[in-house]
């Protein structure tokens, strides 16, 4: 996320290229007046995430925060779950914020958000790849603040109309949507509103 001028200027990055439905979106976006740009970048690759960066040092003003909210479920009971899947899951959260994290360590961010779920803390049935994966970001949340960087981990509950993992999947019904962040060493549980508007020690 870049500033111009004092103005958002977010900068999406994914894989693949984005859909016709991301599309619209995204040209609903830019005729609102809102300067978006896309590149294709795995983060789970180093040397993707150095070309992102240094293509965003040339277009754009001064990186200021990070959204990272990657991920990928291959689901299965522990028995099930060989290298390749606990590979595919463990990447995109894992590799792909650790890589944000140790080449954006001489930026001055705002903020580095991290999209984890309720799943590393409370567990999921045939997730235990998934839960491990979002249990790293949780970590590394509390790593980077002992450091005296911005971090944020939000572990969120099921998602009641759009993302990956609809609750319609496995049909309950009973969990209201909720998300806690991962924040602060003493306090790990502490609900999103409260936690944003905190600042990192420095």
């Amino acid at each position: 996320m870049a500033h111009p001028a004092g103005r958002p200027a977010p900068a999406l990055t994914g894989r693949s290229a984005p859909s016709d439905e991301a599309n619209r979106t995204l040209g609903e976006l830019r005729a609102s007046g809102a300067e978006v740009r896309v590149y294709a970048t795995d983060v789970t690759r180093a040397d993707d995430v150095t070309r992102l960066l240094a293509s965003m040092d040339a277009e754009l003003p001064p990186l200021r925060g990070i959204v990272h909210a990657a991920g990928v479920i291959a689901d299965g009971v522990l028995a099930q779950l060989d290298a390749e899947r606990l590979r595919t899951v463990l990447a995109p959260k894992v590799q792909g914020a650790w890589n944000l994290h140790a080449q954006t360590l001489g930026r001055p961010l705002d903020f580095f958000v991290m999209f984890s779920s309720a799943a590393s803390m409370l567990g999921s049935p045939g997730q235990g790849n998934y839960a491990a994966a979002n249990a790293f970001m949780d970590v590394l949340a509390h790593h980077r603040r002992a450091a005296g960087l911005p971090a944020l981990s939000v572990n969120w509950g099921p998602w009641a109309e759009v993302g990956r993992l609809r609750w319609r999947r496995t049909g309950a019904t009973g969990w209201p949507c909720a998300a806690w962040a991962t924040c602060r060493q003493h306090k790990p549980w502490m609900r999103w509103g409260a936690c944003w508007r905190r600042r990192p020690r420095r």
